[in-house]
């Protein structure tokens, strides 16, 4: 990756280039928009499991959900994942130490009216924190 040329490319983003176990608490120490959403690409259980740091962070810094974008938790022909490698482990961890009120679960909203049949809908899942305090603000119309 040419850093230095998507870094020019930014506007309003920032560019935390280095490992997950460094960036994750930088991202929580700076001044930041509450997180609503996270596409975790890290292909392993343990990167995975790591930058789940990030649902350490306070209620200001996180939505009470937040919608999660996971690249490797549906198989192909060539890749079997399960509950018990990779980013599934992970998840299935996660929801197993933190008994309190935070979990991720699958969305499953977006094959409602579905008329091919697609995997990616699959990858979408949603972390939820029913302790936060907006967990209960409604905010339909």
């Amino acid at each position: 990756m040419d850093v230095e040329k998507l870094t020019s490319q930014l506007k309003f983003a920032k560019l935390l280039p280095d490992n997950v176990s460094e960036t994750v608490p930088r991202f929580l120490n700076s001044d930041h928009a509450p997180v609503g959403f996270i596409s975790f690409d890290l292909d392993y259980y343990s990167s995975t499991r790591t930058a789940f740091q990030v649902f350490a962070g306070p209620d200001e810094g996180l939505l009470p959900r937040v919608m999660c974008y996971f690249d490797d938790v549906v198989s192909d022909s060539h890749q079997f994942h399960c509950d018990f490698v990779g980013e599934r482990l992970a998840i299935r961890e996660f929801n197993e130490n933190h008994k309190d009120g935070e979990f991720l679960a699958p969305m499953g909203i977006f094959t409602a009216g579905q008329m091919f049949s697609s995997v990616w809908p699959n990858q979408f899942w949603a972390w939820h924190r029913v302790h936060h305090r907006d967990y209960n603000t409604y905010i339909g119309q």
